[in-house]
């Protein structure tokens, strides 16, 4: 192990500079400086301490970040050939004669030791970093410009890295023993690998419209399906024409390794890096494979590096694609989004037939559990609905998915079977907690038989629940649902609001309906206003007079609102590509406002609230599991940013300005300069407020009519709105074991609610 020293980075000179304050170590060809909690070379710290104040970001920037050594001088390659496809053709392309390195310039390595030639580029520049998220450059991390990141598995980060380092600096090579030792340990350029990779991973979570964040194991899967979502997210979105015409593949071929990797151009000659630096073209392509770590590290040099980086990142949600060797391994389940998977062709020339994914719980690789009543329901309502997420599943190899074996699959459905055959009898006798589970009781009011009449049910909150593929539900939304699979037809433009209930539908109706509307109304005679935000923006699973015809005939982009699942979405709105916006909240406070609403429209059949609490906690609430409900869209939020914005209404009611502006960038109405300079976002927040709202008239007399027969005061919904208001109704205790039902549900997904 080396020693850490203090102060010994002077420069050529032997002077004090800033370096020459910061801890030192040995590091893999050369000592490393520590700077604010990364180990970097001292030529890099002291150029990122200078772009500090010389460097000048543009809004339009296009950022390719990486940690080194993870897919680099690919993704250099395919965002230059995905941004100018329209200036070259690809049989006389710049990547055929120019090194991916020299087309996509990297920050801390400027030409010529300046940044004159960075800043001659054209807008939109394409740059390249290796700089940790929280070293950027003031001006490039207020800018707003779109960032996209790549990780890779550490081990074969680390094998690739060890063999660029002994290339490029022969005279001072270092064993791989010692190299793995001092990655393990955080010690090398750019490290602490994981703290890296974590820093991009959270604020792509936060900021999915300004941080893309990929895996290089996923692209190296399926590069078509990966170009298509980095063209769309780059703002260049290839055109149907060009899908048809096999352009994405045009860019994947060109850009293949195998396709760089012979040029002429990347294998001979050397690139000057930092005006003193020379290396050999040739040095960034060695294999590029997924898994090679293997042949460079023993088994149990890749658990331990495993254990080591699972420990790093537990609980952010964060899992890096380890491979299959033993008790440390992690399977990363990343949900894939339908919306965007690639098409796989019929027959030759035919892109028209494509399969996608389910979502669901089952599609997440939440297995069923026969340990747990909810669970055990949630099979044998699966086996009414086959398919559990309402898509079809993708039969093809999936790096994402592995295939249990037979043998574990046959044991699993003998203990199924058993189970199920025991449960079911046991419950024939005697009742699920406070209330019975039956099979076959929902019938329609004639007495016959009808889909929902195979759903297992329960007592409610102020009447009997259905189990649909996993998600309990009144009977008429169940059936509502399975309606819609065939009669709704999805629009691309169609903004979908989604949201457990009373978790803010009523402001994000408001909130998203001003926004969207900002242009056609003044605020002194807006129409919220007048009429209430239940009525602006219809659900797609309460139509009014019972049908559709009202929704059918809305102009788009149509406003709609739904407590729907993700999984239970209709095949036409979760293929369509439209945006869909999640507000999520406390647990706690959402069961609060749930049942007070849930006494005043039912009064003639409320519940007490242990009663509701015991059956939230349990999984059983109107579109519960309440944490399932959320995981999906969160999940898929991950997958799909630039189609499912996921907020907390928390967060929200903390900074109301800052999620305004983000909600409509998001929705594709951008506030512009002048409207912010004019307070345009502050006056949607006073217009949409809780206090403005709920003090209008139009929201406190009169009633809505749901459905036809649903008739709730318009008052009650608005009762309080308060974060942290289930300290008045429920005890500490409770509150307690809330908390750790759900962060036990929850656990590892990077989901905190």
């Amino acid at each position: 192990m080396a020693q850490v020293m203090e102060g010994s980075a002077t420069n050529s000179h032997g002077t004090d500079d800033p370096l020459s304050k910061l801890p030192t170590r040995e590091g893999w060809s050369e000592p490393l400086v520590l700077y604010k909690n990364y180990w970097l070379r001292p030529r890099f710290a002291a150029t990122i301490m200078r772009l500090q104040n010389t460097f000048e970001a543009r809004h339009d920037d296009i950022i390719l970040a990486t940690n080194p050594k993870c897919g680099t001088t690919w993704i250099k390659a395919l965002a230059f050939a995905i941004t100018n496809r329209s200036r070259y053709e690809f049989g006389h392309h710049p990547l055929l004669f120019h090194h991916p390195q020299e087309v996509v310039p990297l920050i801390e390595i400027p030409r010529d030791g300046g940044m004159t030639y960075v800043e001659t580029l054209p807008s939109p520049r394409l740059l390249a970093t290796h700089i940790p998220l929280s070293l950027f450059p003031d001006s490039l991390a207020t800018c707003g410009c779109r960032i996209v990141y790549v990780c890779r598995d550490p081990k074969d980060a680390l094998v690739s890295r060890w063999h660029f380092e002994n290339k490029v600096h022969r005279e001072r090579s270092i064993d791989f023993e010692a190299a793995f030792n001092m990655f393990s340990e955080g010690f090398s350029g750019h490290g602490p690998f994981w703290q890296h990779c974590l820093e991009y991973w959270r604020e792509s979570i936060a900021c999915p419209n300004r941080i893309l964040f990929l895996k290089y194991e996923d692209m190296m899967s399926e590069p078509v399906k990966y170009v298509i979502r980095l063209a769309t997210f780059l703002g260049v979105p290839f055109s149907i024409k060009e899908e048809e015409d096999g352009i994405p593949e045009e860019v994947v071929r060109l850009c293949s390794f195998d396709k760089l990797s012979s040029l002429d151009t990347n294998q001979t000659g050397e690139l000057v890096r930092h005006g003193n630096l020379i290396v050999e073209k040739s040095v960034f392509f060695r294999k590029g494979k997924v898994g090679d770590w293997v042949n460079h590290m023993s088994q149990e040099m890749g658990r331990k590096l495993d254990c080591i980086v699972e420990e790093k990142l537990k609980g952010t949600g964060l899992v890096l694609s380890f491979s299959d060797h033993g008790v440390c391994n992690v399977e990363a389940v990343r949900p894939v989004c339908p919306r965007e998977a690639a098409v796989e062709p019929a027959r030759a020339g035919d892109r028209s037939i494509g399969r996608r994914r389910a979502w669901g719980p089952s599609a997440h690789g939440t297995a069923v559990c026969a340990s747990n009543e909810h669970q055990r329901l949630a099979a044998m309502a699966d086996i009414e609905n086959p398919g559990g997420g309402g898509g079809v599943v993708d039969a093809r190899p999936d790096p994402d998915r592995r295939c249990a074996p037979l043998l574990c699959m046959v044991g699993a459905l003998i203990a199924f079977c058993v189970l199920s055959m025991l449960f079911y009898r046991a419950h024939r006798a005697a009742g699920l907690g406070s209330a019975q589970v039956m099979e076959g009781s929902a019938t329609n009011s004639h007495g016959t038989d009808d889909p929902l009449s195979k759903l297992p049910t329960r007592e409610g909150w102020s009447e009997p629940l259905v189990l649909y593929k996993n998600y309990w539900l009144r009977p008429r939304f169940a059936a509502t649902i399975m309606r819609l699979q065939n009669t709704f037809e999805a629009r691309h433009d169609d903004i979908v609001l989604a949201t457990n209930p009373k978790c803010g539908t009523t402001w994000i109706k408001a909130l998203t309906f001003a926004i969207t509307n900002r242009s056609r109304y003044e605020f002194g005679n807006h129409p919220l206003l007048f009429r209430h935000p239940q009525e602006v923006v219809p659900f797609l699973e309460i139509p009014r007079d019972g049908d559709m015809t009202y929704v059918e005939t809305l102009p788009s982009p149509r406003l709609l609102a739904t407590h729907m699942p993700l999984s239970l979405f209709p095949d036409s709105l979760a293929t369509c590509g439209c945006r869909t916006v999640y507000v999520c909240r406390d647990p706690k406070d959402a069961l609060v406002s749930w049942w007070h609403f849930e006494n005043k429209i039912h009064r003639e059949c409320s519940i007490d609230f242990e009663a509701a609490v015991n059956m939230f906690s349990e999984g059983f609430s109107s579109y519960g599991p309440f944490w399932e409900h959320c995981l999906e869209y969160w999940r898929e939020s991950i997958a799909c940013p630039n189609r499912i914005l996921f907020l907390k209404y928390e967060d929200m009611m903390l900074e109301p300005v800052k999620y305004v502006i983000r909600l409509a960038a998001f929705l594709g109405f951008p506030f512009n300069i002048k409207e912010e300079e004019d307070g345009i976002p502050e006056e949607v927040v006073r217009l949409c407020s809780f206090d403005k709202l709920s003090s209008l008239d139009t929201n406190q007399t009169g009633e809505l009519v749901w459905r036809g027969n649903l008739i709730t005061e318009k008052s009650a919904y608005f009762r309080k709105g308060k974060v942290g208001n289930w300290v008045n109704h429920m005890s500490q205790e409770i509150g307690r074991k809330l908390d750790c039902i759900v962060e036990e549900k929850l656990e590892g997904t990077g989901l905190v609610l």
